[in-house]
Parts: structure tokens; C-alpha cells; sequence
């Protein structure tokens, strides 16, 4: 496979796969090729752990050769952003999943689990905070 390609993005499993529960025809997939801003970035993302592991690499842990991770500089010009950071950006998407519901099964689960209940993000302001804040 050519390093820039996004065929990986199309098989399960891969960064952008929609998942096997969801209707193909309805949402079909698309390629997508993901561009880390550094190497270790990349590497963290591929693979979940960073290289230098305090016990095991990163492709250690994914059972993965050191080999089968390439990576390729790039040089461009980026022509659209859609910035996260202004909410004012993510009101058309707010107004697309402001009806959605969580299903009741999760809230049980959720309370037999004691764990907090999960919520939607259905305002600006959440969604934002969702994206932002680091895991």
C-alpha cells in the first residue's frame, strides 16, 4: 500500500470505519488519511502507547512489528479549518443530534454499575468541552 493511501481507513476496525451496526447504504464509508502533527503523536495514536514504553513499546503492546509503522513528511497548504474552539462553528452539528436520545439500557447500566450517568452533549458549550478536553 502507498504510504498516502487511505485504504486502511475503509477496513474494519479502521480510524474512520463507521462500524459494522450501521446501514452501509445510508452511511457509506469514506477514505480518510490521518496527518499527526510529530512523529510521536502518530506513533501514540497508531498504536495506543508511546514508543518508549516503561515496560513495553507501544507496537509491543499492539503485537505489532516496528516495521509495519511508516512514516512520511509532509509538506502543504491547508485551504479549510473548521475550528472546534468557536462554538459558534458547532451550532449547525448541535442542531442535527439536539434530538437524540441515550437509549434506557445504558442509563440501567450505568446505575447498576454505579458509575456516573452518561450524558449527550446538546448544547455549544458541552460539545466544545467534549472535544477539548483531553481524555
Amino acid at each position: 500500500m502507498h504510504p498516502l493511501s487511505a485504504r486502511g481507513s475503509l477496513i474494519k476496525g479502521g480510524r474512520f470505519n463507521i462500524g459494522a451496526d450501521l446501514d452501509r447504504k445510508s452511511q457509506p464509508t469514506f477514505p480518510a488519511l490521518y496527518c499527526a502533527g510529530n512523529y510521536e503523536t502518530a506513533y501514540l495514536e497508531k498504536f495506543g502507547a508511546y514508543e518508549k514504553g516503561p515496560v513495553y513499546a507501544g507496537h509491543e503492546y499492539a503485537l505489532r512489528n516496528p516495521t509495519s509503522f511508516y512514516v512520511v513528511l509532509l509538506n502543504g497548504t491547508v485551504k479549510n479549518i473548521f475550528d472546534l474552539r468557536r462554538e459558534s462553528n458547532l451550532m449547525s452539528f448541535i442542531k442535527v443530534i439536539n434530538n437524540f436520545g441515550l437509549p434506557d439500557e445504558l442509563k440501567k447500566l450505568a446505575r447498576e454499575l454505579r458509575i456516573p450517568a452518561p450524558y449527550l452533549a446538546n448544547n455549544t458549550h458541552l460539545l466544545n468541552f467534549t472535544f477539548l478536553t483531553p481524555d
